[in-house]
């Protein structure tokens, strides 16, 4: 986090652990985004963690009526009382005149760290986590405030408090309504601030950005509820929803008439695909124009899987052994299935006794057993006086029950090849991101070693007036102070590369060339000579052998680099000899 951003003021209270307004504990920076700067702090009367954000200074800069907006939006966002929505407790501005406000301090991963480490959520609880920002929309929108920015970063998700059959349900919460623009009034769609100048900030993020907004049209609840069908989509598919290299491909893909390309969405069943479509139409008109209307769709598909369930149960009982009514229809369709012909293999076509016409008395009418063995689909026969006769099927044409199994086979092999394609594309980004993650951990252990050898044999060589077990000592401070470094820095990320490993390499890098510089402003000119007198101190009782190896006339070039950089030195700094 860079605490360039944050007020003067602010920055010596974090540096010294002290108050801000006299009752907020600064304990430590949560990150940055790309309009405010958050700390991690906590209030010392109520003894309560809470989350301080700060307006970023290039931003007041660049964009002074921000400003006055922020202040205008929070003071209606604390209003809203959701559970869903991260509450904002206190407001106001620095000695600087910097707009701040103070929010609830949410323990939980984002949506997106979720999305990508688990691969989506599952169909149970995408719904139960699509309801809960629903809930929350449904508060705001009735306030009149339209998020605008909806995104799985912006969203928390957790453990809740309470237990729901001896569990905890996932928790979600709704970030960042304190930067929601309201909706607009005016018929420009502009609000004018208290300086008299027209607010064009742009406020969102183009992958979940509704058409209208990447347009700089009115937004309405309709724009927040495209964002939550792009994110819905994301939680049960586990897939992109929008992609693209850069924002003008993204943007056209939003405004594109045709729907959008959801690669995923064909596993889905069809209700659900039904939903994503209507909340990502193209056009506001044809979305859910309320977020209770949403809400209502969401529970309908949840009633219909019930539903669907309570049948599957039914059918797997009946099955197994159900009910002894059941049993007995079933028996009965059998009987009736014999007596109608039906199971019996057909016989061959020459074997079958024509039917004769009863015309007159003394004809035999055809027995039972003929007609059991009369075709099912008989060929025309050529008639007489009469003309030909009509078969009651045609040949050929399959009846409606047919063309339904055929259409639902279809269906199935559609569903079937869009799962393998889904199956095989979560494969291949997965192993994408297990390559990238390989080669990061590669590179950045390599640096490590890289860096604490140099740092190793630099400190080591300098310390040439200390006994050797000193000089061990000495000679590996770096390294471990660039770990400790690392991993008290308090870096914001859940995982181990990206939270220890990658600093530390970065921090090792930083404390070789900080070793340098110390020896250089500190002792130039007796580094230099012990540098160049024993080099290979550390190899002092090895075998010639290895004395006169590579990796020995490796540390004697880094040594000689290193003692020419510190004799340069030696002419700029003052009180070297």
């Amino acid at each position: 986090m860079n605490q360039e951003l944050l007020p003067p003021s602010v920055r010596a209270l974090l540096a010294r652990g002290a108050l801000f307004e006299g009752k907020y504990k600064l304990l430590r920076p949560l990150g940055e985004g790309s309009f405010a700067s958050v700390l991690h702090a906590r209030h010392e009367a109520m003894d309560r963690e809470v989350a301080l954000k700060f307006l970023r200074s290039d931003v007041m800069k660049a964009h002074p009526e921000v400003g006055e907006r922020f202040m205008t939006e929070v003071r209606l966002a604390s209003r809203l009382t959701s559970p869903h929505t991260v509450t904002i407790f206190d407001f106001g501005r620095t000695e600087e005149g910097v707009p701040y406000m103070v929010l609830e301090y949410v323990r939980g991963k984002t949506l997106d760290y979720a999305i990508e480490k688990y691969g989506g959520l599952g169909l149970k609880r995408s719904i139960r986590v699509a309801l809960q920002i629903l809930e929350s929309l449904e508060e705001a929108h009735a306030n009149n405030i339209i998020h605008r920015d909806l995104k799985p970063a912006n969203i928390m998700v957790g453990k809740g408090l309470k237990k729901e059959r001896g569990k905890r349900r996932v928790h979600a919460k709704v970030l960042d309504f304190g930067v929601a623009k309201l909706v607009e009034q005016s018929e420009e769609g502009l609000r004018s601030t208290e300086s008299g100048r027209q607010s064009t900030q742009f406020i969102g993020t183009p992958r979940y950005m509704s058409p209208e907004q990447i347009l700089g049209k009115e937004v309405k609840p309709a724009s927040d509820l495209y964002s939550l069908g792009l994110i819905f989509y994301e939680m049960c598919t586990g897939l992109d929803s929008v992609g693209g290299d850069n924002v003008a491909k993204v943007a056209q893909a939003h405004l594109a008439e045709e729907p959008l390309e959801l690669e995923g969405l064909a596993e889905l069943p069809s209700v659900l695909q039904s939903i994503v479509r209507r909340a990502t139409a193209r056009h506001s008109k044809d979305r859910f124009q309320s977020a209770a209307e949403f809400r209502e769709a969401l529970e309908e598909a949840v009633e219909l899987g019930k539903r669907k369930n309570v049948e599957a149960k039914t059918v797997a009982a009946v099955a197994d052994g159900g009910p002894q009514k059941e049993k007995k229809q079933k028996a009965k369709e059998r009987r009736s299935d014999v007596f109608s012909g039906r199971g019996y293999v057909e016989l061959p076509e020459e074997a079958v006794e024509p039917r004769r016409p009863s015309t007159g008395a003394g004809v035999r009418p055809p027995t039972p057993s003929t007609r059991q063995a009369t075709p099912r689909h008989p060929s025309p026969r050529p008639g007489g006086a009469g003309g030909a006769a009509t078969p009651s099927k045609e040949i050929g044409r399959p009846s409606s029950g047919t063309l339904d199994l055929d259409m639902d086979t279809v269906e199935q092999q559609k569903r079937e090849i869009a799962r393998k394609r889904h199956a095989s594309l979560k494969r291949q980004r997965q192993a994408e991101r297990d390559n990238g993650k390989i080669w990061r951990w590669t590179a950045s252990l390599t640096v490590i070693a890289v860096a604490t050898f140099l740092s190793f044999v630099l400190v080591g060589g300098a310390m040439g007036a200390l006994a050797l077990p000193m000089r061990f000592g000495i000679a590996l401070l770096p390294a471990i102070l660039a770990l400790l470094w690392a991993v008290f820095s308090e870096t914001n990320y859940q995982d181990t590369l990206r939270g220890v490993i990658k600093p530390w390499a970065q921090r090792s890098v930083l404390m070789v060339l900080l070793s340098l510089a110390v020896l250089a402003v500190i002792m130039p000119d007796a580094a230099r000579r012990s540098l160049l007198d024993d080099p290979l101190w550390f190899m002092n009782g090895w075998p010639d052998a290895l004395r006169a190896s590579g990796l020995a006339i490796l540390v004697e070039l880094i040594c000689d680099g290193a003692a020419w950089l510190l004799g340069l030195m030696t002419h700029i700094i003052p009180w070297s000899p």
